[in-house]
Order: C-alpha cells, then structure tokens, then sequence
C-alpha cells in the first residue's frame, strides 16, 4: 500500500485471446517448452497495450492514437529477463492482417523497462487513483512513454520513459494536457526542418 496508505491500483490490461495465441505461437521456434521465462512470458501477466501518435495527429490529443500491437515482459531484473512483440490487427484497417509475434529478446534493456514500470507504480500522482498501464509512442519525436490512462474519470498522465527532447523530463508524470503543450512546439520545430530538408 504506497503512500502512507493511500490505495491506488496500476493495472496492465489483458491481451485478448487471439494476441495471446500469436505470442505462444511465435515463441514456439525460439523457446523451449520449459522454459521458465517463455511459460511466464505466454501467460500475459505483464503486457503493455501499445499505441502510436503521428506527428500530424498531435493537434487532436490522444483521441487520434492508433493500437499498435502489445509488449509483453517476463523476468525479474538483475536476473534475466525476456520480452517479445506481437502485431495486432487494426479493425477497419481493410486488412486481412492477423496477429503475430515480431520481435523477441533477453536484451537487457528489457530489465530497465520493468524496473521503470516498477518505479511509476511509486508517482505520488499517481496516489489515490486507479489507471490502466499503456504505452504511448510518438516515433517522429523518438518519444516513448507510459500513458496512464484514468479508470476514475481524473485525467490521464504521461511519463516518458524514453525521449531525447530536454523538454520532457524521463520518469516524471505530466497530466495529459501540460504534456500535449510541451509536445506541441516540438513537433512543429521537427515538422519545419522536415519540410525544410525536402
């Protein structure tokens, strides 16, 4: 119970059973079956529903993100640690697209993902509220973030996690609206010299 005994839940969402079918399917040729990182990986304990914002859409908040596909982390970190992708279909994308695994790694960088999830868990922002656990990606500005999305009806935060702008602080939450106005100018500044190279 963080913060004095103030309760708050972070709560990862559950990939749907077609996700979790793609990842035990992918793992299959490059794991063994008993593996004890692999069988805790297919469980979905610790997946990251993850989702994408274009530049262009940045104007519009995050009613214009995009599902991207899940993450999902198995291990405890200084010990190993594994971690694989998987794709999702986008309904009424018009593909015929269906899930499947695309990455899979024992990279240690992984173990730095699950102590980072570990640490936003301990915001004092974060204190007294209930969130579902998302990922935001912004790959225009190399930005990767946690999006805390609010199941109270308070406002939604965003903690970078990854991003090479000053002007977003790593491991610090920002509700969604001072994040947008910090986001803003960057994304112009990178839009002009984009246009400005072509």
């Amino acid at each position: 119970m963080p913060g004095g005994g103030i309760e708050m839940a972070v709560i990862t969402p559950n990939a749907s059973d077609q996700i979790k079918r793609a990842l035990a399917a992918g793992l299959l040729g490059f794991t063994s079956p008993n593996d004890p990182l692999a069988n805790d990986l297919k469980t979905g304990r610790l997946g990251l529903h993850i989702f994408t914002l274009g530049l262009r859409d940045i104007a519009n908040g995050l009613e214009s993100v995009k599902p991207a596909g899940w993450r999902f982390l198995a291990g405890h970190p200084p010990g190993e640690v594994l971690a694989a992708d998987v794709t999702e279909a986008i309904p009424g994308s018009g593909t015929n697209a269906v899930p499947k695994m695309t990455s899979l790694s024992h990279d240690s960088l992984i173990g730095g993902a699950i102590r980072a999830i570990h640490e936003v868990e301990t915001l004092p922002e974060l204190q007294g509220h209930n969130y579902e656990l998302r990922v935001l990606r912004i790959p225009g500005l190399l930005i990767e973030a946690f999006w805390l999305k609010s199941l109270d009806g308070g406002d939604d935060l965003v903690v970078p996690v990854l991003t090479r702008g000053a002007e977003l602080k790593a491991m610090r939450a920002y509700p969604i609206a001072q994040f947008l106005e910090i986001a803003r100018p960057m994304v112009a500044k990178f839009l002009k010299f984009d246009e400005y190279q072509n």
